[in-house]
């Protein structure tokens, strides 16, 4: 893991809790239950590190876990 992705962790992680890193599916966090503007889907989707603008969660996209 490169040293900056590992340090947005660690600082969402102190922040947050164990619920630092969470899935998006249909373009809503699931940390905040928020619908994602447009544009931070579409690098959600993309696999850009991305975090909420509203909880400040960092996003990752539920075909992660399908291997897509």
């Amino acid at each position: 893991i490169a040293p900056n992705l590992l340090a947005q962790y660690r600082r969402a992680q102190r922040r947050l809790g164990t619920m630092a890193v969470v899935l998006v599916k249909d373009g809503v966090c699931g940390g905040c239950g928020i619908q994602l503007p447009s544009l931070l889907w579409q690098q959600v989707k993309q696999h850009a590190l991305v975090r909420c603008e509203s909880c400040g969660r960092i996003l990752v996209n539920t075909d992660v876990l399908t291997g897509v």
